[in-house]
């Protein structure tokens, strides 16, 4: 049996109540002195599913407590964007980089070229949303300097293209 994702079974209501009070709190201090609070996505915590970020942020309710997006990993491209649509303004900035599983089922950091036609349509199904975000390069290949900087050009090719409007360069 598998371990179950998010806010599911395998997670006490009690427990997440607790962490979501400890947030808004968090929160609320943090927005009356200027700060915003952004969650990311990771497997393994209370934002490992989209619905279980959407509650945590929702609870919130506050503008300035967002989360960012990037691709889940083993998800389908369609699932994907379901997933930026179902979080949508709750969506403050993106992480973007390019991962495969290699042949021992470890993630394997790949060129962001390689993807960039997912990617093209990640920006166009994000800039249907209201407001400006910022697109962030993270994973690069063997953290690899000239790596880093042909992934830059690849995201600024992207960014630059006219359906991508709404984020910051």
């Amino acid at each position: 049996m598998g371990r179950q994702r998010g806010f599911g079974p395998s997670v006490a209501s009690d427990y997440f109540s607790a962490v979501a009070d400890e947030l808004a709190d968090i929160s609320h201090r943090a927005s009356q002195t200027g700060i915003a609070i952004a969650l990311e996505l990771h497997d393994g915590t209370l934002t490992d599913s989209i619905e279980s970020t959407c509650q945590l942020v929702d609870r919130v309710n506050l503008p300035t407590t967002t989360c960012y997006w990037q691709p889940p990993h083993g998800q389908s491209l369609t699932e994907r964007l379901a997933g930026i649509r179902q979080l949508g303004q709750r969506i403050s900035n993106i992480h973007v980089f390019h991962w495969i599983r290699d042949s021992l089922g470890q993630h394997s950091r790949q060129p962001l070229s390689s993807a960039a036609g997912d990617w093209q349509i990640f920006f166009n199904t994000l800039s249907g949303l209201d407001g400006d975000r910022f697109a962030l390069l993270e994973f690069v290949r063997s953290d690899d300097s000239d790596q880093f900087l042909a992934d830059a050009s690849t995201l600024k090719r992207i960014l630059q293209s006219k359906e991508s409007g709404s984020l910051k360069r």
